[in-house]
């Protein structure tokens, strides 16, 4: 779970909790943070690929399915609200 609103589809955007199914159907007993870690850093990743090949991109795995729509079909919309999240949530006097 997230505390930091983020507009991604494979995270709620009402309370934070995100995907976890990657993490789940690869877990061994000796993953440790540092594997948990990256497999969530790689599931936020949206760039350009993301919409046609990502294993995350998959449908069944999207926490909001219509966030995951607006990344494939108006991505100009997605990085657009993607950013105004980012910067009313996440950057407080950093950004």
């Amino acid at each position: 779970r997230f505390a930091t609103k983020i507009y991604h589809p494979l995270v709620d955007k009402d309370d934070g909790k995100f995907c976890n199914e990657a993490i789940a159907e690869n877990w061994k007993a000796v993953n440790n943070l540092s594997t948990v870690v990256t497999t969530v850093y790689e599931m936020l990743q949206v760039g350009e690929e993301w919409a046609l090949e990502s294993e995350y991109a998959n449908c069944d795995m999207a926490v909001d399915p219509d966030i995951g729509d607006e990344v494939r079909n108006n991505r100009p919309a997605f990085e657009a609200t993607a950013k105004e999240w980012t910067e009313k949530y996440a950057c407080w006097s950093l950004c």
